[in-house]
């Protein structure tokens, strides 16, 4: 799951039937996790006696903190048309999963550039580590548009930013060149 997080690809799970304690860890890890509406998830380690606080690092991240913690303590499996909004992609049928997943694969892999994607995935996630400083204070808001403008400054030198800008002034395709 490190490597996922670390991976500078963007990883798409596809979630079917049920996943359990690692399980949901592994999917909730993931760029893009979908899923089908029915779905299950679920951290079953407390009906054994083993709370499942690995797993819950993800879940938790993924769908906040008092959604995990009741996952954490109940054990229930939750079905995911029944989790927060927005916090994995949920479609009703497996033909629409495919489709719904071939979508966002093919957008990734033929029109976005593996390099700036790589940056925008590290950057992302550096900067959501960022707590608050004892000069600012408060969550780290503040120092992560900071950190992440500086990165956005810099990166906008590149020539993938450069033709991509271009592209967008001439409305036409950018030509990704590696």
């Amino acid at each position: 799951m490190t490597l996922i997080r670390r991976s500078p690809a963007p990883v798409v799970a596809v979630v079917q039937g049920l996943a359990t304690a690692a399980g949901a860890q592994l999917a909730f890890t993931t760029d893009f996790p979908i899923a089908l509406g029915t779905t299950k998830f679920q951290l079953p380690g407390q009906s054994m006696g083993l709370p499942c606080t690995s797993p819950s690092t993800a879940v938790g991240r993924r769908l906040g903190s008092a959604f995990t913690y009741r996952m954490l303590a109940m054990a229930e499996p939750i079905e995911a048309k029944k989790l927060p909004a927005g916090s994995i992609e949920v479609v009703d049928d497996e033909s629409q999963l495919e489709q719904r997943t071939a979508h966002i694969v093919r957008r990734l892999a033929e029109e976005t550039a593996g390099q700036p994607q790589a940056l925008g995935k590290w950057a992302y996630w550096t900067q959501m580590s960022f707590g608050g400083s004892t000069s600012t204070g408060g969550d780290g808001y503040e120092d992560a548009v900071v950190w992440a403008g500086r990165m956005m400054a810099l990166h906008s030198r590149s020539s993938f930013a450069r033709e991509g800008i271009a592209a967008f002034f001439d409305k036409r395709p950018p030509q990704w060149k590696l």
